[in-house]
């Protein structure tokens, strides 16, 4: 839950940038327009409270406390003769290995397939969360 609605977003990123008939000006940087040539960076910034959860869904937290300013980074790659696509992660400047990969250049659609138990889009989001709330105004009675 904690990090489910940003997973959607980074998947629908992922795939749009390697969709080939997602039109360059589609392209969006949460959901404001940079400019009108092919987006090449997103940046997010999040607390440590919301790293720490990312950091356990994509099996790469070494169970210590994220320091000041450090920095995840995700790499989308095509290979120039295969075309496939391929994922490399870095956190605090060290290449990870994600869950589900074989090694640090996780091929994208094993990344997202693995990704996709903790993915929630906002629709499922808002369900998930207003039965919580009806269960704990039924267990309050």
């Amino acid at each position: 839950m904690a990090v489910g609605p940003f997973l959607h977003i980074l998947e629908s990123n992922l795939l749009r940038a390697v969709d080939p008939t997602t039109a360059p000006d589609k392209i969006r940087y949460l959901a404001q327009q940079l400019c009108s040539s092919f987006v090449k960076l997103y940046l997010y910034a999040a607390h440590d409270v919301t790293l720490i959860p990312l950091l356990m869904t994509l099996g790469i937290f070494d169970h210590k406390w994220p320091p000041f300013a450090v920095d995840l980074t995700m790499e989308l790659y095509q290979h120039l003769e295969s075309k496939e696509w391929f994922v490399q992660l870095y956190y605090h400047g060290k290449e990870q290995v994600p869950r589900g990969c074989p090694d640090g250049l996780c091929p994208l659609d094993m990344f997202l397939n693995t990704m996709s138990v903790y993915t929630l889009s906002p629709e499922k989001y808002h369900v998930l969360c207003s039965q919580a709330q009806v269960m704990e105004v039924g267990n309050g009675e």
